[in-house]
């Protein structure tokens, strides 16, 4: 406002310094004549026309310039919610992104990826020449397919493999995850480590069998402590049912 002030005291200045508009007219001519009383309305009716619109025209930049300040901090704000929806919504569609990544994982079937096994094969290249047996139940097809996975890395790393997959019928209970047992540590640590630490398995210590596992096949070794199939190897790996999470 303070603005607009200023910019009518400069006008009323303008106006009064103006020098008044003096016609004069040749000798023996009268300058009340239609034209010119005429022209001299139309003349100030223009001028008053212009300065009328000059000034509507600022008042109109004023109003503008006011009303785009006096909107500024609602815009924000409307564009500041509009930012937290945003957020809002890419964190919701980000948690159920990754809750059903979770739940894929639950569901999917074990796998060892391509580069996980070429790191695997170069782990257990020093034990080449040794002997391991590969275990899994009868019927469980998600640890069968498992089990051609490591019996390919096995056998490219030069160990021996004594396949007794689906050969053993359950009773009274599972083994879940993969049980690795045998006489050599170092290559029942080795065959543990890379295929949890490289892998991502689920490997558990222990027997690989208990009391209710029943084999089928060959009878079990004479004097061993629990029945299983005959496995002549220096470890044995046995692929038990996948492990679900549970609640604690």
């Amino acid at each position: 406002m303070a603005y607009l002030r200023r910019f009518f005291r400069r006008i009323k200045r303008a106006s009064a310094a103006r020098p008044p508009i003096i016609i004069r007219s040749s000798p023996g001519r009268s300058m009340d004549t239609p034209e010119t009383i005429a022209a001299t309305y139309w003349l100030s009716f223009w001028d008053w026309i212009g300065d009328k619109a000059f000034l509507i025209v600022v008042i109109a930049l004023a109003t503008e310039f006011l009303a785009a300040r006096w909107a500024k901090p609602h815009r924000e704000a409307l564009d500041h919610a509009r930012e937290l929806q945003v957020a809002e919504l890419n964190s919701k569609a980000e948690s159920e992104r990754l809750e059903r990544l979770r739940l894929e994982a639950i569901v999917a079937p074990r796998s060892l990826t391509l580069e996980a096994q070429g790191r695997i094969i170069e782990a257990w290249r020093p034990f080449a020449g040794s002997t391991v047996g590969i275990v899994t139940y009868g019927m469980d097809g998600e640890a069968f397919a498992l089990a051609q996975q490591i019996i390919a890395c096995l056998r490219l790393a030069g160990i021996n493999v004594e396949n007794r997959t689906a050969s053993v019928m359950p009773l009274g209970g599972f083994v879940l995850g993969i049980n690795i047992s045998g006489t050599a540590q170092q290559l029942t640590a080795a065959l543990r480590d890379a295929l949890a630490n490289i892998g991502g398995l689920a490997v558990a210590d222990g027997p690989t069998f208990f009391a209710g596992n029943m084999a089928i096949g060959p009878p079990p070794t004479p004097g061993a402590a629990s029945r299983g199939p005959v496995v002549n190897a220096e470890a044995v790996i046995l692929i038990g049912v996948k492990p679900v999470p549970t609640v604690r």
